[in-house]
């Protein structure tokens, strides 16, 4: 069975293309993530309005989410309570220990001893 010819043959790549129809490409990625971010924002914007929108009391809605959330991790709610101390500022830190050591690898040397019916044993000398 003869090979056949990938299917992306009419494909071309970044590097082949004029600089003109780079920069439009670009232009138009552009445009898409500054209406992304903006509709982002607006989302944002309107969450803000309505967590201080007062609910006819003298509490606002933020207060009100605040104390079921409270609420709910008195009464067990394990998520409740991590969603709070998050929020406060006290999420503990995942922590990675690293040490760096300059010292050059370890060298490793093979070495080939006949053995007894003429087979090849590998014999490695030095440490890990």
């Amino acid at each position: 069975m003869a090979n056949k010819k990938p299917k992306t043959e009419h494909l071309t790549t970044f590097a082949d293309m004029p600089k003109q129809e780079l920069k439009e490409i670009a232009a138009k990625g552009g445009k898409a993530k500054a209406e992304v971010e903006q509709k982002r924002k607006t989302l944002r914007e309107q969450l803000m309005v309505l967590l201080e929108t007062s609910t006819g009391g003298n509490s606002t809605n933020n207060e009100l989410i605040s104390v079921a959330l409270i609420s709910r991790a008195l009464n067990g709610d394990v998520r409740a309570f991590e969603v709070i101390r998050d929020t406060i500022g006290e999420k503990p830190a995942n922590k990675i220990e690293a040490s760096v050591d300059n010292s050059p690898p370890p060298k490793i040397v093979l070495e080939v001893v006949k053995g007894n019916r003429g087979v090849d044993n590998a014999k490695t000398t030095g440490s890990i």
